[in-house]
């Protein structure tokens, strides 16, 4: 947190969510960095180092596998895995995760729960779940004077260090501020108002100020509420789960496009889970180029004696009449019975 600029620029990100027939549209908003703030960051973070470093240093000495940042392209082999993008399949997943009650207002309970999610990136289905934290904790918080309340885990994971800093962890504090230290949108005014107080309605682009108080009020947070953020960057092979530590809710989106990746991937997910984890893979249903796709990977878990069931895509027409088809997988690594997801 001590890199982070006195100001964030955002852009909102409007999910719509699955509805059922005859009711109203439904969607969810999170706020999400923008690439380009992240960008200017980057220019100024070099240009201190530079204006900082003794008079005959090389200026370039750590900054190769880093330049990602500046470059228009999605993938680096062996350098970048996309992880400053929002995905396609990221957003499927927020959805799917509201269908299994994980949305405002659902009945899933957060609060004391593991979740981690590999190849995070903007992170934004862990910032669903992370909203759904603070629901919890707006209509319940803990009392600060009493024994701090179980520990309720958010681990996420990504090759690039920097997209962890630069992305992932302003969208969390993106997260905290929309949804426990912003008062929500409301167009109701009392009868002695002649014109509503104006409140974010979180529809246009925006900048957060980080102050010293905002950021001392989210550790604060933390702490109070016993909660711990864990970061991991590299590869996955490299990626060890200690023993005897299994996730409540295990997340992944757009990472099994390439298959020389896969065996480390499934490890990493098999190891994460226990017989009640609720594994979720959200794909498109084929990544052209590349091999990889849904049912390589539906061949390679149901090696390894696993179930897979598709909870999200099928009959939806999400992802259907345009481009590649895209699916949300529940993978269930032990025990038996199948995924059954709330209407």
């Amino acid at each position: 947190m001590a890199t982070l600029p006195p100001l964030i620029s955002y852009t909102p990100v409007l999910i719509p969510l699955n509805t059922p027939n005859n009711t109203p549209a439904r969607s969810t908003t999170l706020l999400r960095r923008d690439l380009f703030d992240a960008r200017f960051q980057v220019l100024n973070q070099d240009e201190e180092a530079a204006e900082g470093q003794e008079e005959g240093e090389d200026k370039n000495k750590g900054k190769g596998r880093e330049t990602f940042v500046d470059e228009g392209t999605d993938l680096v082999k062996g350098v970048y895995e996309g992880g400053l993008k929002t995905w396609e399949c990221s957003l499927d997943l927020v959805d799917c995760l509201d269908g299994f009650g994980f949305g405002e207002g659902k009945d899933e309970i957060v609060r004391g729960k593991s979740v981690l999610e590999l190849g995070c990136g903007t992170a934004l289905p862990s910032c669903s779940v992370f909203a759904r934290l603070l629901a919890e904790i707006r209509r319940s918080p803990s009392d600060p004077s009493q024994p701090p309340p179980k520990t309720t885990k958010l681990h996420l994971q990504d090759y690039n260090n920097q997209v962890l800093s630069l992305i992932t962890l302003p969208n969390l504090l993106l997260t905290y501020a929309q949804h426990l230290t912003i008062p929500p949108p409301s167009s109701v005014a009392s009868e002695a108002d002649e014109d509503p107080i104006p409140t974010p309605t979180f529809t246009d682009p925006g900048e957060l100020d980080v102050t010293p108080s905002f950021l001392e009020s989210f550790d604060t947070l933390l702490k109070t509420e016993n909660i711990q953020l864990v970061f991991s960057e590299g590869d996955w092979s490299g990626m060890k789960v200690a023993e005897g530590e299994e996730y409540d809710l295990v997340l992944t989106s757009e990472t099994i496009y390439s298959v020389p990746s896969l065996p480390s991937l499934l490890d990493l997910l098999e190891a994460s889970c226990k017989k009640e984890t609720r594994c979720l893979v959200a794909c498109k249903r084929i990544y052209f180029g590349v091999g990889g796709g849904e049912l390589e990977f539906r061949r390679r878990v149901e090696e390894r004696g696993a179930e897979v069931e598709t909870v999200w895509g099928e009959g939806d027409g999400k992802g259907k009449s345009t481009g590649v088809g895209r699916v949300v997988m529940s993978v269930k690594w032990a025990g038996e019975g199948k995924v059954e997801k709330k209407e």
